[in-house]
């Protein structure tokens, strides 16, 4: 089966490969997008490049048609039981060459939703194709007081990759985590000593992938106050909003990272990742920062921005570490 941009997400949708899941990687409130075709959604939603989204689905549709396992709960019938919600996790695997180190995806969403169409399954094949395995976390969102759960659910999926390292065939003592905007918050944390992989008995990454991340709690340009409520209840306080910032809590074995922002960024002001580079650079852990002129915000592999090629940079840099 051969996606073209000029299919409409409906007849995406009902691909026998994709039904399984097409109501988590698509909103299905949406009812006008579910008729459009990519190349109107392009049209109608920023950052929507519809050649990367049809990529990164056809890089999931040649997986499954080739019988790979690709859709995976992470969390288990009796902690699902007492917990309903996390009935709407789940982890998607890509392979890339067996034997090779994984990175683990957590696109964006405004903490609203995961972006995995356009940030999670095209950035997926890109690091296929540079031989990197890649998993796609579909984490808990839409909850009011929201925080730790997605970072509960980072734990809980790593915690299943590493189980089933053999049968994925991954190097499994190497890898990276990476996030968009919301999502690039919720990677930045995790390598965090207050809120990250230490408190879940996880080692860190060797490297933290961010694209237009949240990193700032007190800087933003767009949907601050849904966001910040979103994740931290209707009453909370400063601490609260400390604890949470990615920029209070870096340290001197914060994990190497690579970021890449744009300047017109409406919503994440690129100023959030001059203050991580800073705070990085204070502490001595190796930082990549591009910074590049246009591209606004949202746009995943960024084909059409002047971000076009960060994968092959970042992976250069996780290279030489």
């Amino acid at each position: 089966m051969k996606i073209n941009v000029q299919m409409t997400m409906e007849e995406i949708l009902c691909l026998p490969q994709i039904t399984a899941f097409g109501e988590l990687i698509f909103d299905q409130t949406d009812k006008e997008g579910h008729y459009m075709t990519l190349k109107e959604l392009q049209k109608r939603n920023d950052g929507f490049e519809a050649e990367s989204v049809a990529y990164g689905l056809q890089r999931v549709i040649d997986l499954v048609e080739a019988g790979i396992s690709v859709e995976h709960s992470f969390w288990n019938h009796e902690e699902i039981e007492i917990t309903p919600d996390k009935k709407k996790t789940r982890l998607f695997f890509m392979p890339g060459k067996a034997g090779m180190p994984f990175v683990l995806i957590c696109p964006g969403g405004a903490y609203q939703c995961v972006c995995t169409l356009k940030e999670g399954f095209p950035t997926g094949a890109r690091l296929n194709e540079l031989g990197y395995n890649a998993f796609i976390l579909h984490y808990r969102v839409k909850e009011i007081g929201l925080m730790p759960h997605p970072l509960e659910d980072v734990a809980a999926a790593l915690k299943y990759i590493f189980a089933k390292a053999d049968e994925f065939q991954i190097n499994s003592g190497k890898y990276a985590v990476a996030g968009f905007s919301s999502g690039g918050h919720l990677a930045a944390e995790w390598g965090t000593d207050n809120c990250g992989a230490l408190n879940y008995g996880i080692s860190k990454p060797e490297i933290v992938i961010l694209g237009y991340p949240a990193s700032d709690l007190t800087v933003f340009g767009t949907h601050e106050k849904m966001m910040l409520t979103t994740m931290l209840g209707k009453k909370y306080e400063k601490a609260d909003i400390k604890k949470y910032n990615v920029n209070e809590n870096i340290s001197t074995d914060y994990p190497a990272t690579y970021i890449f922002h744009c300047q017109d960024d409406p919503v994440i002001p690129v100023i959030t990742s001059y203050r991580m580079k800073e705070k990085m650079e204070n502490f001595n852990c190796p930082c990549v920062f591009r910074e590049v002129p246009g591209g606004g915000h949202g746009f995943g592999l960024g084909e059409h921005t002047d971000a076009k090629g960060w994968p092959e940079e970042a992976i250069a840099f996780w290279e030489t570490l």
